[in-house]
């Protein structure tokens, strides 16, 4: 089974329902997977099962209908004999304020969680002939950053000056 850059893979007949959907044979998503989760139920998630080789790619979508999501929350949504791939995004971005999923165990066990979002940090700084370089981590990936300055350290910084802007 292929799903295309236009198609979309989604178990169950309507977006508010939890569905299983088996697929004996390899899969390769380059479309949009959708995928419905509502933890206030005993089976809280869609599923795409028994399939024996998953390729992912194109967008992963959450679709969350039941009570908001929170850190420690586990939906194992594939199940599979081998996979491979990444998906090149997830909508939404984040699961909530403050946190981020973790697919990294997907093509390991098929499940995505939802962790703590860690808060911003520089981790070097360098001074070079042409100025500074600044390297940082944690944050959600593709998130604006300012870097500001001011030469009265006492102003609130709402009156610093924007220097730059990057992600």
């Amino acid at each position: 089974v292929t799903i295309g850059p236009n198609g979309n893979l989604a178990p169950g007949e309507t977006s508010t329902s939890i569905s299983s959907i088996e697929i004996e044979g390899s899969v390769s998503l380059a479309g949009t997977c959708t995928i419905d989760v509502n933890k206030a139920l005993p089976f809280g998630h869609d599923l795409v099962g028994f399939v024996d080789h998953l390729t992912f790619g194109g967008t992963l979508r959450m679709n969350v209908i039941g009570p908001a999501l929170a850190a420690g929350d586990i939906f194992s949504i594939f199940n599979f004999t081998t996979a491979s791939g990444a998906f090149a995004q997830i909508e939404p971005a984040t699961p909530g304020t403050g946190l981020a999923w973790d697919v990294s165990n997907l093509t390991v066990d098929g499940t995505v969680r939802v962790v703590t979002l860690l808060q911003p940090s520089f981790t070097e700084t360098l001074f070079t002939a042409d100025g500074i370089v600044m390297s940082g981590a944690n944050g959600a990936p593709g998130t604006p950053y300012f870097v500001l300055s001011s030469t009265n350290i006492a102003l609130p910084v709402l009156n610093w000056t924007r220097v730059s802007t990057n992600l």
